[in-house]
């Protein structure tokens, strides 16, 4: 707390601080992200104190004048030698019925002398034996690697004689080596090497103890924290009633081996075979190669070639998430953080972005299929690297069962999990294939591919198929006469699905089911799934009518700046998603070709989110011809509610923003489409499809309808000319509020999401201009209209 007083006001703390330099300190910082203050203990390291006496700060006074001045001394030292490196001596591992000990090869004397008969052994030999909770490792010097495996290149010479038996679990005491000797680890830990910190690591904590907004026990904090209200009461076992939302995730995305292995049983072999099957599809994919032992321990122990080395560790999960029958699954993954080739690899990857015979007057049908490819990110080739990089394999008490990866030291060959450009090789990979079998990459987008050309017995050269690939996913759909095994066969695949009638699959959480209606074959998206496992709560009357403040339980829910309507909105949201799971959008089957028209709908309301921001709506469909004519079907391509960037003056400057970024959207998704319609890539199509912009805002058809907008705000003139440059007078609509779609986008009500999920379930919008309706007194079809798209009772 003075620390952090002394700090705000830039002085001296009143009571001396004896932390030594070089030592870890806490230290109190404000910051202000997305414009909220907030503040937060960080750890640094102390580099040094203020002068304290006159003639300290005299020297400094004089040392800036000299320098100002050029007045210097040339101090510099000579380098060292290249070869003046020092090894550090290697410890023997000594065992005693059980219990370790360690001795220094040029001491003559045993540290930690233990009485009765020494058995010399080296690290290796303790893991054959099964005593895997001792693991020696270095954690007080920089240089852990190194010396890590020192200790594990203990002395192989040495008489081992027959293998030690394993200790019963009650005999078993994790161990570290230092520079005193090996000595017991605290409970709780796991083998790892922890961060080096040779100060107090709860500092931090016990200033934040003196706060006022300080909640908690006021226990020590020297303990470990208690953890039995997460465990049913069997040890090891997690109760997932008592978790969090975040928590719960956290569990789907890794499963701790140790739970894992308190669990046995058939729960534990399954994750074994996992392993297993994990080393496998290494080894088939030549990603690795094991390093010869002897070549291995002068790779350790050379001081720059240690520093190629990067650890791993395995993780593991269920792939079905607690829900239904287990499906284990292990990944070996390398901390590619640590890669030291890190700044000089290229980074980016890359990610994605007809069954009714009316696809460019196409007489096939088209199919839909899935699939996702089996251990991606071991498949393709290293690019960026002047020198080899190794790996040292996982140690877990799953892989140790496993007996996989038993060697000391791999050589990465290949592609592996966990490197900082694994998604980029893996993309550059399928980019590579892909284009050898004769598909073209879309200009838009690289991770979609499509292929012309000509079916047997036909001349017409069309388009045959489309791959879309998200990371290893991959979402196909083709002529039903082209082969698509052309496909298939580039890569080894594990899921694959074909989409049937009434039949669902899942692609990236979204569940895609082909249903037939009376307008034909169409698709329904939904994630149902995922909403089933949202939960909410419910707010009594009583605590609606009393203060707005969230109370701390309500917070935990929500955020601090939020009121108890806030909460209870979000609670309806939930209700109401619940109840509409099934619903989801669904993708009408229509005639797609030259003739299609791409409509945006756009709209925004005005200063009505957090700092005077205004929210903004856009949908984008194709729809048929007919549209601007009568009530016509449409698909939806793309939609977006996002706040504005910036603060807008009015209701036009905000409406006018809104239909910029609705054209900027539109405009993607029509050259899209024409790339693959016209077989020319997106920046050389001359004929794109039509497009019309809806709105109703009255000044805003205005504005852009004239050939000189009149408004004061100069910015919003921009705004409108950039929108001038896609749609002119004859291809701008307004319409009556209740016929504009996107305004669900934009505001917060059950009324409006009730009826945009019913107007999703077959998108029929009409882009007929009621401005000019109005003048010619129409107003008969106007509320005719209104009610055949609302469904109102008349």
């Amino acid at each position: 707390m003075r620390l952090r007083r002394a700090l705000l006001r830039k002085t001296k703390p009143d009571t001396e601080i004896n932390t030594p330099v070089g030592g870890i300190v806490a230290y109190w910082r404000w910051t202000a992200r997305s414009g909220k203050k907030r503040g937060g203990y960080k750890l640094a390291r102390l580099l040094g104190r203020d002068p304290n006496g006159k003639e300290d700060v005299a020297a400094l006074r004089d040392a800036s004048d000299n320098l100002q001045q050029n007045i210097l001394e040339e101090g510099t030292l000579p380098e060292p030698p290249d070869d003046d490196y020092v090894h550090e001596p290697v410890p023997e591992i000594l065992v005693l019925n059980g219990n370790l000990s360690t001795r220094r090869q040029d001491e003559g004397q045993e540290r930690l002398q233990p009485s009765g008969e020494l058995r010399h052994v080296n690290y290796y030999h303790l893991r054959q034996a099964n005593l895997k909770h001792y693991r020696i490792s270095n954690h007080f010097n920089h240089n852990s690697n190194l010396k890590h495996y020192q200790h594990r290149a203990v002395t192989e010479s040495a008489d081992i004689g027959d293998p030690l038996p394993a200790p019963s679990d009650e005999n078993l005491k994790p161990a570290y080596h230092h520079d005193d000797g090996v000595i017991q680890a605290p409970p709780g830990w796991d083998g790892s090497n922890e961060i080096y910190m040779p100060n107090n690591p709860n500092r931090a904590f016990l200033a934040y103890q003196q706060e006022k907004t300080y909640v908690g026990t006021g226990e020590s904090e020297d303990e470990e924290p208690a953890c039995e209200d997460l465990r049913d009461g069997t040890p090891g076992y997690l109760n997932e009633t008592f978790l969090t939302r975040q928590e719960q995730k956290a569990l789907d995305r890794e499963i701790p081996w140790r739970d894992i292995v308190d669990k046995g049983g058939k729960y534990l072999e399954a994750f074994v075979k996992a392993a297993q099957e994990e080393e496998k599809s290494w080894m088939s994919w030549n990603s690795v190669r094991e390093v010869e032992p002897e070549l291995a321990r002068k790779i350790m122990g050379d001081p720059r070639m240690s520093k190629r080395i990067i650890k791993s560790r395995a993780a593991y999960r269920d792939k079905n998430k607690s829900q239904g029958e287990l499906k284990a699954k292990c990944r070996v993954v390398a901390i590619g953080c640590c890669d030291p080739d890190l700044r000089q690899l290229a980074l980016l990857s890359i990610y994605a972005s007809g069954a009714n015979q009316k696809f460019m007057g196409q007489k096939e049908r088209w199919i839909l299929w899935s699939g996702d490819v089996k251990t991606a990110f071991l498949q393709g080739v290293q690019e960026g690297r002047h020198q080899p990089l190794l790996l040292l394999p996982p140690q877990d008490g799953i892989t140790a069962r496993a007996s996989t990866f038993r060697g000391l030291l791999y050589e990465i060959k290949g592609n592996v999990y966990g490197l900082a450009n694994a998604p980029r090789t893996w993309a550059r990979e399928v980019t590579r294939r892909l284009l050898n079998s004769g598909f073209i990459r879309h200009s838009l987008d690289h991770m979609v591919f499509y292929k012309f050309g000509t079916l047997k017995g036909q001349k017409l050269r069309k388009l045959l198929c489309i791959v879309l690939v998200y990371v290893d996913d991959f979402l196909l759909t083709a002529n039903e006469l082209y082969d698509r095994e052309e496909v298939l066969g580039l890569f080894s695949w594990g899921s694959q699905t074909l989409a049937k009638l009434n039949e669902s699959f899942t692609f990236k959480g979204k569940e895609i089911t082909t249903i037939e209606t009376k307008d034909g074959i169409c698709v329904k998206l939904n994630q149902r799934k995922f909403i089933e496992t949202i939960t909410y709560g419910k707010i009594s009357k009583q605590r609606l009518q009393g203060p707005p403040e969230l109370t701390p339980e309500e917070i935990a829910e929500h955020r601090s700046k939020s009121t108890i309507q806030d909460l209870q909105t979000l609670y309806d949201t939930a209700d109401f998603l619940h109840r509409s799971k099934d619903d989801g959008i669904v993708i009408v089957g229509l005639k797609l070709d030259e003739t299609s028209i791409i409509v945006s709908f756009a709209d925004s309301s005005w200063a009505n989110a957090e700092g005077h921001a205004s929210q903004h709506g856009a949908l984008t469909l194709v729809c048929e011809p007919s549209i601007t004519e009568h009530i016509g079907l449409g698909t939806m391509l793309d939609w977006k509610s996002s706040r504005s960037t910036r603060v807008c003056r009015s209701t036009l400057a905000a409406e006018a923003s809104a239909a910029d970024m609705s054209v900027d959207r539109s405009s993607y998704m029509n050259l899209a489409l024409s790339e693959l319609m016209q077989d020319t890539p997106s920046f050389r199509v001359s004929t794109p499809l039509r497009m019309i912009q809806i709105t109703d805002c009255k000044s805003l058809y205005d504005c852009i309808a004239a050939e000189n907008p009149n408004t004061e705000d100069k910015r919003t003139i921009v705004t409108i000319r950039s929108t001038q440059q896609y749609i002119n007078r004859d291809n701008i609509y307004w319409v009556p509020t209740k016929l504009q779609w996107a305004d669900s986008l934009t505001k917060i009500s059950r009324v409006l999401m009730e009826q945009f999920t019913e107007w999703l379930q077959r998108p029929a919008p009409r882009a007929i201009d009621f401005h000019l309706q109005r003048k010619t007194r129409c107003s008969a079809p106007w509320m005719e209209t209104l009610r055949i798209e609302r469904h109102m009772p008349k």
